[in-house]
């Protein structure tokens, strides 16, 4: 299985993607189906363009992971969207993902990549403190479902 950049004539399949993440772990990101169901097609471009989206594949997509530069600091990167198939976990690809996404952080020239992930998620945070990420003390409700709340981890990029 590779990890790769999705490209641009590949946003069908990128939609795809994120919409079976929705639909599998729905409480697991601040978007909801409903939301990104209906999205215009050139919204899914920004997936590509404005940072980058990886995905895990083997001719199927199995997981993904966006990254792009802080608007107002470039020396910022957040990395979101991260998500993979129930059936392929345990195989090591979210940490395959999470290097492809902490790679083009540090080559974007980040000095510093931040994600935010649902209180209580322990395996997604066990494999963010792997990745190197703590805790930030930071913490909002989620978009998606207010009573629940996002955690804020970040790490350098040495």
């Amino acid at each position: 299985m590779q990890v790769r950049a999705v490209r641009s004539d590949e946003l069908d399949r990128l939609k795809d993607v994120r919409l079976r993440a929705l639909r599998d772990d729905p409480g697991a990101f601040g978007s909801r189906y409903e939301d990104e169901a209906g999205r215009d097609p050139s919204l899914w471009l920004r997936w590509v363009t404005g940072g980058s989206t990886f995905v895990a594949e083997d001719g199927a997509w199995h997981g993904l992971v966006a990254v792009y530069l802080d608007g107002d600091d470039a020396s910022l990167c957040h990395l979101g969207a991260m998500w993979v198939d129930p059936r392929q976990r345990g195989r090591g690809l979210g940490h395959r993902l999470l290097d492809a996404g902490i790679g083009w952080a540090r080559e974007a020239g980040a000095t510093s990549i931040r994600l935010g992930v649902v209180d209580g998620n322990a395996a997604a945070s066990r494999a963010y403190r792997g990745a190197g990420f703590e805790p930030t003390g930071e913490r909002e409700p989620l978009r998606s479902d207010p009573t629940k709340s996002v955690v804020f981890m970040a790490r350098p990029l040495d």
